[in-house]
């Protein structure tokens, strides 16, 4: 049996979600989900941009970590890993 931690790979696929929120401008200035400064939140046209840039770096982030977890699957006891 697989007994690869699969929920690394969901919570990778969340992030991804909601980096493509912020990255389609969908998310409106608030305090709980994104940057949220004094100065993002004074203009709302800073909160986009910045909100925009956090969502691609988020996006390449999840991109490169399923890449990882998939690499390290692969390669399994190479990387000190057995897959029973």
């Amino acid at each position: 049996m697989d007994n690869f931690p699969h929920w690394q790979v969901t919570a990778l696929v969340a992030l991804g979600l909601v980096s493509i929120l912020l990255i389609l401008r969908v998310v409106p200035p608030n305090r709980w989900f994104g940057i949220c400064t004094p100065r993002t939140l004074a203009n709302e046209a800073v909160w986009y941009t910045a909100n925009r840039a956090v969502g691609r770096v988020l996006l390449s982030a999840m991109a490169a970590g399923v890449g990882v977890h998939y690499l390290a699957r692969s390669a399994g006891p190479a990387w000190g890993y057995s897959i029973s």
